[in-house]
């Protein structure tokens, strides 16, 4: 494929690639961008967009990630990788990296990038000492020639992966857990001398082995080391804190109730979204699975999987729906909400109320479908997870300040009440914050409920 180099470019244009430039095109284009020459513009290929679980359907299409722009910078020609100088490591992770150097006219210089699934990073390659050349960084697979994604900026800029600027507090996600490539590259023909930081934004690589709960307390030391509470609050001094003592006699918010409430709620709450690919990841392989199996949550099927199994045989339900608000965002991929589900069934439930079914055209394991007392279209779940889906719902609604309509709230509240929180709840809100760091506060002060009249 024979691709026109542009005249200049975009700040936003690095992406997921296909085909790479020949080395010849590589070459062409760092001359250009050095004496300042422009040719016609090249053409456009469509981004890589990924599909959702074959059998989801809800709308759930996957996060496209860093996708869009020309595929064409895919570093310097291969004769000029060079072993990582003595001020370069060889070897990295996504728990963190800095080091400068200075990169050699053309130069690129590939490093081993150690990542665990869903680590979320932030990437620089900036220039130093008023040094005027053409930075490049790439991530890809080992043994393979194209980038996953790389940056390649405009002009004098900094090179940065994210690429788009709106992207770069958010971070970019690994989708797999492996070691890649990473290549650090001077396009330009003079000299580089660059500074290189990788920061972990959230993930797996956020989490020390030795305090689970990230609060800064170390886990022998930790007084609750599975939720986060620095300051280590013990009211009833019994070396088990508060935040995850169920007798610990005390009122969360004593003067609030309502809106204030729920104003305290969302500003207490400590967020680290995921990716709705990561999040999937996480709620399979980690939050809902019992020493690799899953359980259907409307249905009690258990299914062996240590990987998200493929959508023809488990979905992902959103308790909160995407057509009424969980399409999009954190609100989209929050686990707290999410639950693994039997394909069929997540086609039943769609986006119907919860309420009882006195009139089912089907039903599983406790679970229903059909018309309720006033004839309106509902659907139940089974009484293990009528909790679950009350609090849940109630969550949502707070954090994401949606509306219960008055008939489903009264059920919920009904559910929430008739069964409450147990251990195995606690030990799944635990396992989300591990995570996404925010817990869901109707599962660790189920009083709140009775505090907030209206949803």
């Amino acid at each position: 494929m024979l691709v026109d180099l542009p005249p200049s470019y975009d700040t936003e244009r690095s992406m997921t690639l296909r085909p790479a430039l020949s080395n010849l095109s590589i070459l062409l284009m760092a001359a250009a961008l050095q004496v300042g020459c422009a040719g016609e513009p090249g053409s456009e290929v469509e981004p890589d967009t990924s599909s959702p679980d074959a059998g989801d359907t809800s709308p759930d299409t996957s996060d496209p990630g860093d996708t869009g722009g020309d595929p064409e910078d895919t570093g310097g020609d291969p004769e000029d990788v060079g072993d990582p100088g003595p001020d370069i490591p060889s070897r990295i992770s996504t728990s963190g990296a800095s080091f400068s150097g200075t990169l050699a006219p053309n130069e690129s210089v590939t490093i081993t990038l150690a990542s665990s699934n869903g680590d979320r990073v932030i990437i620089w390659l900036r220039k130093k000492n008023g040094t005027t050349w053409n930075p490049y960084v790439a991530i890809r697979d080992m043994g393979e020639t194209d980038p996953i994604v790389y940056g390649n900026p405009s002009g004098n800029a900094d090179a940065s992966i994210p690429f788009r600027s709106a992207d770069i507090p958010d971070g970019w996600t690994f989708s797999a857990g492996a070691d890649y490539a990473l290549d650090i590259s001077n396009l330009a023909s003079l000299p580089a001398e660059f500074s290189f930081t990788l920061e972990c934004v959230a993930g797996p690589c956020a989490y020390d082995p030795d305090d689970r709960d990230s609060d800064g307390v170390l886990n022998a030391s930790d007084n609750c080391p599975d939720t986060p509470n620095s300051e280590q609050a013990d009211i009833d001094g019994d070396d088990l804190g508060d935040l995850c003592d169920d007798d610990d006699g005390r009122d969360l918010y004593p003067d609030l109730s309502d809106d204030a409430l729920e104003d305290a709620l969302r500003a207490d709450r400590d967020h680290a979204g995921l990716s709705y690919d990561a999040a999937r990841d996480a709620l399979f392989e980690f939050v809902d699975n019992d020493n690799g199996f899953v359980e259907a949550a409307y249905t009690g099927v258990r299914i062996e999987t240590s990987v998200k199994p493929p959508g023809s045989v488990l979905n992902t339900e959103h308790t909160w729906p995407q057509s009424r608000g969980a399409d999009s965002g954190d609100a989209r991929s929050d686990l707290h909400h999410l639950f693994p589900v039997i394909p069929s069934v997540n086609s039943r439930r769609s986006n119907n109320y919860f309420g009882v079914v006195t009139d089912p055209s089907w039903e599983e394991a406790g679970s229903k479908y059909g018309r309720g007392a006033n004839d309106e279209t509902l659907f139940e779940p089974r009484d293990a997870h009528k909790g679950d889906v009350a609090r849940a719902i109630f969550y949502f609604a707070v954090m994401y300040e949606g509306d219960i309509i008055p008939e489903e709230e009264a059920i919920l509240r009904a559910w929430h009440a008739q069964f409450p929180p147990d251990g195995a709840d606690r030990a799944r809100n635990n396992r989300v914050a591990q995570r996404q760091r925010s817990r869901n506060p109707f599962v660790d002060f189920p009083e709140l409920v009775e505090k907030i009249d209206d949803f």
